[in-house]
């Protein structure tokens, strides 16, 4: 009989809310449902795989029924303000839940979008991180991933457990979300550590505006800055849009 290496593994997806780009609607971020999906394939072909969903935010906010609506029993919300700092309440979270892989997208779709909580998240967490994971098989206190390179070519990856591997494009679409199960679903908020982004707090937030205004060819080249820019070499070119964005107001030059 061939031992199930999935007995007992537990796999934590990390999920974020991401904005739809014409509607501004919330919903779910779709590499964060990739990953959820990732983990939803591991769990259909074994039969020990625990799989918990987390996500750092409002509890009421009514989007994240879309990972519920992915088949998932449960959602576990960190309760903390938009303000607040995640890593903390996720780092806290995940020592105590110990769980052997951490899947996350490779990139938000709405806040931030830095795709750097992984990376800090590894880092506070001192875990292994494998990037743009598109397939992975766990093996007994290892896992084999395959990471997906430039030019669509694949890389072997095997690493011990526990790690963190963010999941790329390539890896399997996130199913439909299905009604019904979305309002089955239960939400479960956590009292997190409250730790404020200083950083983030001087932030003004507002809706961008396209404010790039390109002259037709035939106005003139002096003002037609896209193609001064072309034929340049890299430096200049990137000099050429410099000025124009500050002529346009769209940049201010740095205090000293």
């Amino acid at each position: 009989m061939v031992e199930d290496a999935t007995v007992g593994l537990r796999v934590a997806v990390l999920v974020s809310l991401g904005r739809h780009r014409v509607s501004d609607r919330a919903g779910r971020a779709r590499r964060d449902a990739q990953a959820l999906e990732l983990a939803l394939g591991l769990a259909n072909r074994g039969s020990g795989v625990e799989i918990e969903a987390i996500h750092a935010g409002d509890p009421t906010q009514p989007a994240l029924r879309d990972y519920l609506g992915m088949g998932i029993p449960s959602l576990t919300v960190l309760d903390t303000p938009i303000e607040a700092d995640a890593i903390p309440s996720l780092e806290d979270h995940l020592r105590q839940s110990r769980p052997d892989i951490i899947l996350a997208g490779s990139k938000g779709s709405g806040g931030e979008d830095s795709g750097l909580l992984p990376y800090l998240l590894a880092r506070a967490l001192e875990l292994p991180l494998i990037s743009d994971v598109v397939a992975l098989r766990p093996d007994n206190d290892s896992a084999n991933l395959l990471q997906a390179l430039p030019a669509g070519q694949r890389r072997a990856v095997r690493s011990r457990l526990p790690l963190l591997a963010t999941v790329h494009d390539a890896a399997p679409q996130p199913r439909p979300v299905a009604f019904g199960a979305a309002r089955r679903g239960v939400i479960q908020p956590i009292a997190a550590r409250l730790v404020i982004d200083a950083v983030r707090a001087d932030w003004q937030a507002g809706r961008a505006q396209n404010r790039l205004k390109f002259p037709n060819p035939g106005e003139g080249n002096e003002t037609n800055r896209r193609r001064l820019a072309e034929g340049l070499a890299p430096d200049a070119a990137a000099a050429e849009i410099y000025r124009y964005l500050l002529e346009e107001d769209i940049l201010r030059e740095p205090s000293p």
